[in-house]
């Protein structure tokens, strides 16, 4: 019985090793009792799909949305926490669909030019005491800011907007969240590895335009996959996707998919 324990124990041991052994691998974690600081140069592709509603909750229209995003993170973690802030900045074109009825008896649609500003700052805690061989929960908490101008012009000729007689006008959108997520890194060797985890947003929106300003709420959330790869020393790079719903109730749902890849250096100590 004694030899039995011993032998468990002594795999248990063996397994934390080599769990703590790799997960420090990712490039955003510290080892126990040490500092680990780095940042990355981001570039995403956004693409997404857009659904305006009335003040009754009435879909108007529908559309799709596509544009490019660089910006960059900053991190730094100590044993078992880490924070990052991220921002980032593009610009695009939005295409939308307004059913008839809507804007005119007929159907029309419109084209415009947006550009959206992501801001977000994370605090995140590794759960060790939970870890195993294949992964090393977390939980997450954090604040994110969305901004989105948007510029909308008639693509039907001879068509203008009653508010200010011309064929464009133009919408502020603002998107503010307290998030709070649970996740998990895999470690799949010292060279690869993954995180993915999924978020709730408790959103606070407004949106300001010729026609006033209006506000709302909502629940949304976001899910993020991340792969990394250790190249050399500190550098890095990682790749992945991003869902995100941004509910803002009167203002508006937007639902998003990015893509990005990341280049970044890392530095423990």
């Amino acid at each position: 019985m004694a030899l039995g324990i011993g032998f468990s124990s002594s795999l248990l041991a063996q397994g934390r090793t080599i769990e703590e052994t790799l997960v420090v691998k990712d490039p955003t974690v510290a080892s126990r009792g040490n500092w680990v600081v780095g940042g990355a140069a981001e570039l995403w592709y956004v693409s997404g799909k857009f659904t305006q509603y009335d003040g009754s909750n009435n879909k108007i229209a529908d559309g799709n949305l596509h544009f490019n995003q660089p910006g960059g993170n900053l991190f730094v973690g100590y044993s078992d926490f880490t924070f990052m802030i991220t921002t980032r900045s593009g610009k695009g074109d939005q295409h939308l669909n307004y059913n008839a009825g809507v804007l005119n008896a007929q159907a029309l649609s419109t084209t415009s030019k947006v550009k959206q500003s992501d801001t977000e700052f994370t605090v995140r805690w590794l759960v060790r005491g939970l870890s195993s061989r294949v992964v090393t929960p977390y939980v997450i908490a954090g604040y994110s800011q969305t901004k989105i101008d948007q510029d909308e012009t008639l693509d039907n000729a001879g068509f203008r907007w009653t508010i200010n007689n011309t064929p464009t006008r133009h919408f502020k959108y603002d998107y503010n969240a307290p998030l709070i997520g649970i996740g998990g890194i895999f470690p799949f060797s010292e060279k690869f590895g993954a995180r993915v985890d999924g978020r709730l947003k408790f959103y606070s929106a407004t949106v300001e335009s010729e026609y006033g300003k209006t506000t709302g709420t909502g629940t949304g959330g976001d899910f993020l996959a991340t792969g990394y790869y250790n190249i050399v020393g500190g550098l890095n790079a990682q790749a992945g996707f991003k869902y995100t719903s941004l509910k803002g109730g009167d203002v508006g749902y937007l639902n998003r998919t990015g893509f990005f890849a990341m280049l970044g250096y890392t530095h423990r100590f």
